[in-house]
């Protein structure tokens, strides 16, 4: 999705969290909402990124994680939350939406089985 992005003009970054991929090490889960908000301030310093406006995108335990991420940004203004979870590792959703303040949030929510 990332390659997509770019080619089609957009500033994307994954986020490779601890624990997971090249990354390495353990998983912390209480930190990853920070280290989601450091990786929005990386990209917003990028001479190329407009540092104003953002959207972020997560699945699963990453939907919280993007959500918590953009609560805590001004300059995030959209969340694009796919199958998220109200409380996950401790992270809730819910707490983060009560901090999103006047920005909008599309929430996708996937079923494990198709509706009959």
């Amino acid at each position: 999705m990332i390659a997509q992005l770019q080619s089609s003009g957009y500033s994307a970054l994954t986020l490779d969290l601890r624990g997971f991929g090249a990354t390495g090490g353990q998983v912390d889960w209480p930190k990853t909402p920070v280290d989601a908000q450091t990786a929005l301030q990386y990209l917003h310093a990028q001479p190329n990124v407009d540092g104003k406006s953002s959207i972020v995108i997560g699945a699963g335990v990453g939907a919280t994680i993007a959500l918590s991420a953009c609560a805590a940004d001004p300059a995030c203004q959209v969340a694009v939350l796919i199958s998220p979870q109200l409380t996950v590792h401790n992270l809730s959703t819910q707490a983060a939406l009560k901090t999103f303040g006047p920005k909008r949030a599309l929430m996708i929510v996937a079923a494990a089985q198709a509706a009959q």
